[in-house]
């Protein structure tokens, strides 16, 4: 049982709800304001997130502590799975399809 949250700064916060007073982990991609976040609904571990830069990250929980080796860096926390850098807007809205047989996030982007 776990709780995501975002920030202004682009930091993204992961709590174990069965000890809510500590952060299990923080990680940090987005460039600007966190404006969505979603668990994947029947894989625990994924969790997907937007922001006003324009970004959509595909995160792996049960990555974190991994380690990482320093030529990965630039690409990303361990848990990163996947980004999608390609919008020019603030994403406004995510989720993931139901019963679409594949695991993607629906986006909803806002144009400036």
């Amino acid at each position: 049982m776990f709780a995501v949250a975002g920030e202004e700064s682009g930091m993204i916060g992961i709590w174990d709800m069965r000890m809510p007073e500590m952060v299990l982990n923080d990680v940090q991609h987005h460039d600007k304001q966190v404006t969505a976040l979603e668990w994947h609904p029947t894989k625990e571990q994924f969790f997907v997130s937007a922001g006003e830069d324009g970004k959509v990250f595909l995160w792996d929980n049960s990555k974190c502590g991994e380690e990482q080796a320093r030529k990965d860096y630039e690409d990303g926390p361990p848990e990163l799975v996947f980004p999608h850098i390609h919008h020019s807007s603030l994403i406004e809205d995510i989720c993931w399809q139901p019963n679409s047989g594949l695991d993607i996030p629906c986006i909803a982007s806002v144009e400036n």
